[in-house]
């Protein structure tokens, strides 16, 4: 999950809104064991050493993960862009980096390193914590938070569907293979950074709330 979020939004970002999360996933996982050992007739409790060891697992996955994740994308990193941006100055008469292109090239990799960073996490911290937690009662409680949050609201769907349309458009404004639609315009006319600019302003048009025309109607309950 943050190696997805990270091939569109900063490292830096990512990594600090999926910490928290991987706090709570811990959290869950210790209290988890925590009643487990007060049960009767509970098996051993996890040493402090095998909770250490799970913490920093979720803690370097997260991190890893972040950095992975920047490199899949032209737009996951500042790095990205700035090669993009040098490339173009150096080589005008070259074809250019899109946003497919580098996808094709550096995906595949990123999905390589995401495999050797989870194999080597659990090979290195987690091969000595298997059994040690109650797994169904942390995935339990976290699946009990999530059906907390309700649906998504519209604002919620909304923004879904303007980072979708990002991904498209930045995919297939110019994929190398096939012309884009980048090609019913003049060259260097429009770039990934216009496809960025225009998402962006349609976020603050867009209603926060879904128009009165298209709501349902009320249910008037009538009492006693």
């Amino acid at each position: 999950a943050t190696a997805f979020l990270s091939m569109w939004m900063s490292n830096t970002a990512t990594a600090a809104m999926m910490m928290p999360i991987a706090e709570g996933v811990l959290q869950q996982l210790e209290a988890a064991a925590a009643a487990a050992a007060a049960a009767p007739a509970a098996p051993a409790a996890p040493s402090p050493a095998a909770l250490q060891r799970v913490g920093k697992a979720l803690m370097l996955a997260v991190a890893w993960s972040a950095n992975i994740g920047g490199m899949a994308t032209l737009t996951g990193t500042g790095p990205n862009l700035v090669l993009a941006g040098d490339f173009t100055d150096l080589y005008p008469a070259g074809p250019g980096l899109s946003f497919a292109h580098w996808l094709a090239f550096a995906l595949p990799l990123a999905v390589a390193f995401l495999l050797c960073a989870w194999q080597l996490l659990v090979r290195a911290m987690l091969r000595h914590s298997r059994g040690l937690y109650d797994t169904d009662a942390a995935a339990a409680a976290i699946r009990a938070q999530y059906a907390a949050l309700g649906p998504m609201s519209f604002r919620e769907r909304l923004v879904l569907g303007d980072f979708a349309a990002l991904a498209v458009l930045w995919i297939t404004r110019d994929p190398k293979f096939i012309p884009g639609w980048g090609s019913l315009f003049e060259r260097g006319f429009v770039s990934d950074g216009t496809v960025a600019a225009l998402m962006a302003i349609l976020l603050f048009a867009l209603p926060a709330e879904k128009p009165r025309g298209c709501r349902p109607p009320a249910r008037h309950l009538v009492g006693p």
